[in-house]
């Protein structure tokens, strides 16, 4: 069912962001159309600098910051383990792939398949299969670069991205129940 200009006039688009009318296209100058448009876009960057400024519990008990950051350490270890244990591949390019990109989806930077490459320390022809492997299901997602249609930019889908939140959550409370059995023994 379609919605009238009038009802998505008044209609807010979430808590605290209501969109002005949209002038007719055919009858409005350009200047116009472009001043609503950045309008909108303000809007749109005040409600989510709103979003960011508040820590999103997961589960309630964890935060958001607190999941992320065991995530990074996560992808940190592994580093470390290539340091300590030389010669050793244990080879998962998929799970470094995805701490990159939950990581990165938190700070909301842009990450290139150059980038994810390197990051998966692999190959970048291994790195590549698994890139294609894992849009195709739908664990990133691809976006064509704006400025470069050569580039493209790689995200962790939503779900994926909940996911990944909810393993640290459960790491997160594993990790403080086998420390408090370590410390009253």
């Amino acid at each position: 069912m379609r919605r009238t200009d009038e009802a998505m006039a008044t209609e807010p688009v979430a808590p605290g962001l209501e969109l002005p009318a949209m002038a007719d296209p055919a009858t409005a100058p350009a200047s116009a159309i472009a001043r609503q448009v950045a309008d909108m876009a303000q809007g749109l960057a005040a409600l989510a600098d709103k979003l960011v400024e508040q820590p999103q519990p997961v589960s309630g008990d964890v935060a958001e910051a607190d999941c992320i950051a065991f995530l990074e350490s996560q992808f940190r270890i592994r580093r470390l383990r290539a340091r300590h244990l030389p010669g050793m591949s244990f080879g998962e390019p998929a799970w470094d792939i995805l701490l990159d990109l939950a990581v990165a989806h938190y700070w909301r930077r842009e990450t290139s398949v150059t980038s994810l490459c390197i990051a998966a320390d692999v190959p970048s022809t291994t790195a590549l299969r698994w890139i294609s492997s894992m849009t195709r299901e739908g664990l990133i997602v691809r976006r064509s670069c704006q400025r470069d249609g050569r580039r493209s930019f790689l995200a962790i889908s939503p779900a994926s991205y909940q996911a990944m939140l909810a393993l640290a959550a459960d790491a997160l409370r594993t990790i403080a129940r086998v420390r408090a059995r370590y410390l009253r023994g």
